[in-house]
């Protein structure tokens, strides 16, 4: 009995044994295989890469920047971005809307229709993802080169009745990311200031630069910021205006410039257009035509020309189109 059991033993010993030496075997293998896998495709010419990683989608593109330093490199490059931007482009165009609740943003796509026909059967709906917005929300506005730019209020105490701050984010819904910009340090004045911040694109140096405009209670500009958003610069350079003006919240972006409606005159009307070149970080002001005079108006990119359109009557909308130059 004593020379059986000391087998026994023996042999669930050795069982043991070459079942460890098969796992450590096995996790050898798979770090060969990895880093060989790895290093194989870090070997590929980057335009090779480029080609391979433009075709997946943008929430895998995210994910893969975790891979390796090759591919956290070439999907942080300007080839890189600008070969997926261009991609998206020629893609069918879609309707990008977002929907508030419960302090979250969702944000959901749908294609856009081509034909106005009744018949047509209804538009599929996307979810795409949810941003957190624990504030009061404010304002979103329209996406910029893929981007959206949103501003809400939050506590900046531990109790509710706390003063609440104008909290400015910029997110990608094609890749979940979504990141607040740096606090703009108070002026040193005891009024009260407003907040309002108008995201633009350089396609030249293709870089977003975020234009912040500081104005005082009765809504005239006092300072105006810029942050170029990646730069390890100063966070928010001071720039020269010129003009006070009280600027309004519809805004559209083409080739480069910001134009967004304002105001000249404490309690005037509109009456101007505001261009705000991205690249150069210069303003000019364009005197609005008849058309073009309500402040309420939204303004829209119409096939490269300046357009808006208002509510006329309770069931009527004028839409007026023209080109930036005929507005000088």
């Amino acid at each position: 009995f004593l020379l059986q059991k000391i087998k026994i033993e023996l042999r669930e010993s050795s069982n043991a044994a070459m079942e460890s030496r098969r796992k450590n075997v096995a996790a050898v293998d798979r770090r060969r295989s990895t880093t060989n896998g790895r290093d194989y495709f870090d070997s590929f010419p980057e335009d090779i890469i480029l080609n391979i990683l433009v075709r997946l989608p943008a929430k895998s593109i995210a994910k893969l920047r975790c891979v390796s330093k090759k591919f956290n490199s070439v999907l942080r490059s300007r080839d890189f971005t600008e070969m997926f931007f261009t991609r998206s482009c020629a893609q069918p165009p879609k309707l990008l809307f977002v929907c508030h609740e419960r302090g979250q943003l969702f944000f959901f796509s749908a294609p856009q229709p081509q034909d106005l026909d009744e018949n047509e059967p209804p538009l599929t709906v996307n979810y795409h993802m949810k941003f957190e917005c624990p504030g009061s929300f404010s304002e979103i506005y329209a996406p910029i080169a893929g981007l959206v730019c949103f501003r809400d209020y939050r506590c900046l105490g531990e109790r509710e009745s706390t003063y609440r701050e104008s909290v400015t984010s910029v997110c990608n819904p094609s890749n979940g990311q979504c990141f607040l910009l740096p606090k703009i340090k108070k002026m040193n004045t005891r009024k009260r200031t407003w907040l309002k911040s108008f995201l633009g694109y350089d396609p030249v140096d293709k870089l977003y630069k975020v234009l912040a405009i500081i104005s005082s209670n009765d809504g005239i500009s006092m300072e105006h910021k810029v942050l170029t958003l990646g730069s390890r610069e100063s966070p928010w350079r001071t720039i020269q205006c010129g003009t006070w003006h009280c600027p309004g919240s519809k805004l559209i972006s083409i080739d480069g410039v910001l134009y967004y409606s304002a105001k000249v005159e404490r309690g005037g009307t509109a009456s101007v257009i505001v261009c705000f070149d991205v690249r150069t970080e210069t303003f000019s002001f364009i005197p609005l035509a008849k058309e073009f005079l309500s402040y309420e108006a939204s303004f829209f990119n119409y096939n490269g020309n300046f357009a808006s359109f208002r509510w006329t009557t309770s069931e009527m909308i004028s839409i007026d189109i023209g080109s930036i130059n005929s507005l000088h």
